[in-house]
């Protein structure tokens, strides 16, 4: 069983390290108006129901994952709005 823990954790580092990338270079670029809104809005989405699963099994690999998932969707539509507010005031 520890392996199966091991290759949850491995994939939950993986899977937590693929948004952070995009929300640097968003930030960056001072600019997100090539992210789609409806896909950041769905992984938002998925990631809280992945995260309450996660919580009815008091995983903490499905936990992690999807807080950070959570973080790194809602910081880029965030910084999507803010950007796009600060180009339209040029």
């Amino acid at each position: 069983m520890i392996i199966f823990e091991a290759i949850g954790w491995y994939a939950a580092g993986l899977s937590m390290i693929t948004f952070i990338p995009q929300v640097f270079y968003v930030y960056k670029r001072r600019s997100a108006k090539d992210i789609s809104i409806i896909s950041f809005s769905v992984l938002i989405l998925s990631s809280t129901l992945w995260l309450i699963y996660g919580l009815s099994l008091m995983s903490g690999c499905i936990i992690l994952t999807n807080v950070c998932n959570i973080i790194c969707g809602v910081s880029i539509l965030i910084m999507k709005k803010k950007f796009a507010q600060e180009h339209d005031n040029e």
